[in-house]
């Protein structure tokens, strides 16, 4: 599934699709990727105008007053169908300044980079710009830096900390690099001697905020990348015959789908997670909040999105084979889109380095949801039945099966048939009483399909509510209670 889960968030995917579907076909990102010199697509203007870059932007600056969740669905989209220009450098960028930059700079900026009239770069390479004896005038060479070949803005950071936002003109020389992902350009800058005023210093703004903050929305990228090759290999293994029979039908290709199934349901995942922790605090007199916990989802969903990307890009251009290979099939513009995006933004192994050390000093990121007022009677009615198991002791597996809480999602007489409220707030409760389920390894997926395509003699002796559900797991185990 997509990163938009409420009904508004599904509302603006969709249109979000319907508007790529129309304005951004298959032959827009093959005309940049074929493109000599980069320049912004024909579409920018009227991407533009859906307000979709200042999405996560105050009203007051120019945005739509909304928040990175809102973001986060329409980048999925943009990435699925290959967008091409400087819309993830242009969103961080505007992302940082709503976020710490000063009165004068959201009004000097936000409304550009909100409207697309102000297009952004960001370096995100290892160069910093030095400044002279009186602090001000800055020079430097930076690369890679993405988005500059077509930007009206840079930010760039300052080898004496903090970072600074340069409009394009005297002073900096911009040269194309050859890009691995030819429909998002990279270029090679030169600044010198440009004044740095109080419009361009951000002396507060650090490169993990830079990073982390990008991340967050390369999550949201790498979301829709994935599944669009999880979607394309799906369909192609579907027609594809070989032996006589469609290559899906083998179970090498099916384990291939499978996995990239759970890498694509994991980068949606994690890139919801870190949108959800990022969104709150959006304003610089907040940002310092939580902050350990932000840094942390963020780069969680780095670490698994980066890596599911180019994992299911490769999955792709594997199972498509031959065709897969060739220059007239769009895969290889995906595998490159996620290939560089994580070259960018991680090295190799950096991220989980970076989650293991925050989480080994401390730092974890509270999973909880906001249920609905209904859930309250919901928990009136499920307490009874987890008290029920809790006062079970060694018997707490056999109580679990016979009130249909072991598996609660499964149909009766086997589970509960929970729907997706009951199952939170039976987490909940069980969680409250100090009763974890048992896991129940492959019986976890085994049995839902005997559930619903096994006869009435298999599902008696594998799957019967008697307390021998999952009798792949019979054999005497431990007390499951914390």
């Amino acid at each position: 599934m997509p990163i938009a889960l409420t009904e508004e968030h599904e509302a603006l995917r969709l249109t979000a699709q319907r508007w790529l579907h129309t304005h951004c076909p298959p032959g827009v990102p093959r005309a940049a990727g074929e493109a000599v010199d980069p320049v912004l697509p024909a579409a920018w203007e009227k991407m533009a105008a859906q307000g979709w870059l200042g999405l996560h932007l105050p009203e007051a600056d120019g945005g739509q007053g909304y928040g990175l969740e809102e973001l986060a669905v329409v980048l999925e989209e943009l990435a699925y169908a290959l967008f091409p220009g400087p819309v993830l450098s242009t969103c961080l960028v505007a992302a940082l300044v709503a976020r710490h930059g000063s009165a004068a700079q959201r009004a000097a900026f936000l409304p550009g980079l909100a409207d697309g009239t102000m297009p952004a770069a960001v370096a995100l390479g290892a160069g910093r710009l030095t400044t002279g004896p009186d602090g001000r005038a800055a020079s430097g060479t930076l690369r890679p830096v993405l988005g500059a070949p077509t930007a009206a803005l840079l930010l760039a950071p300052l080898a004496e900390g903090g970072w600074c936002l340069l409009r394009n003109g005297a002073g900096l020389s911009i040269e194309t690099l050859p890009a691995l992902d030819a429909t998002r350009p990279v270029g090679h800058v030169v600044v010198q001697d440009v004044t740095l005023t109080d419009e361009s210093r951000m002396a507060e703004l650090t490169e993990d905020d830079v990073r982390d903050l990008a991340l967050v929305l390369a999550a949201a990228e790498g979301a829709g990348v994935a599944r669009w090759c999880l979607d394309t290999a799906s369909d192609y293994a579907k027609v594809r015959v070989q032996f006589g029979r469609p290559i899906g039908q083998f179970q090498a290709i099916k384990h291939a789908l499978a996995d990239m199934l759970v890498a694509v349901e994991q980068s949606a995942a994690v890139a919801w997670d870190a949108a959800a922790a990022w969104s709150d605090g959006a304003r610089s007199d907040t940002a310092g909040m939580n902050a350990p916990e932000r840094a942390l989802s963020a780069r969680v969903a780095g670490a698994l999105s980066l890596e599911a990307t180019a994992h299911c890009a490769k999955k792709c251009v594997q199972i498509l084979g031959g065709i897969g290979f060739t220059w007239e099939h769009d895969a290889h513009f995906y595998l490159k889109r996620a290939v560089a995006t994580r070259l960018l933004l991680a090295g190799e192994g950096s991220l989980a380095h970076s989650v293991a050390g925050l989480a080994l000093g401390g730092t974890r990121r509270g999973l909880e949801a906001d249920l609905p007022p209904e859930a309250e009677s919901r928990r009136a009615e499920l307490r009874p039945l987890v008290q029920q198991v809790a006062a079970a002791g060694s018997d707490q597996r056999a109580a679990l099966v016979q009130t249909g809480l072991l598996m609660p999602h499964w149909p009766a007489p086997w589970g509960r048939g929970a729907d997706p409220l009951d199952q939170l707030v039976i987490d909940e409760e069980l969680r409250a009483a100090g009763v974890a389920r048992p896991h129940l390894a492959v019986g976890a997926w085994a049995l839902p399909t005997l559930i619903a395509h096994g006869t009435e003699a298999q599902q008696e002796r594998w799957a019967n509510s008697r307390g021998a559900s999952c009798s792949a797991s019979r054999a005497p185990g431990p007390t499951w209670r914390r």
